[in-house]
């Protein structure tokens, strides 16, 4: 019975973990505003190493990932639409 309700509760766990946590991450620490876009790579002690080039790869990433998480908030914000 308590693995069905830990269970029951990891879509909200997750939901909140990615709305909470790495979405705002990424808006805040990778966006180069000098240049645009994304920076290629932030360590963990959130140095921006702008020697990673970036790539096409990575854009795609960062535009669907936003996109999805437009889509999926379902209240309407533009919370994520707002990602320059």
């Amino acid at each position: 019975m308590e693995s069905t309700m830990k269970r029951a509760e990891l879509p909200r766990q997750f939901r909140d973990e990615l709305t909470q946590n790495i979405l705002p991450f990424w808006m805040t620490h990778a966006i180069d505003t000098s240049n645009g876009g994304r920076h290629g790579s932030v360590a963990n002690d959130l140095v921006i190493d702008d020697t990673i080039p970036r790539s096409a790869t990575l854009s795609a990433r960062v535009l669907w990932t936003f996109s999805a998480a437009y889509r999926q908030s379902g209240s309407g914000t533009r919370r994520w639409a707002v990602v320059t």
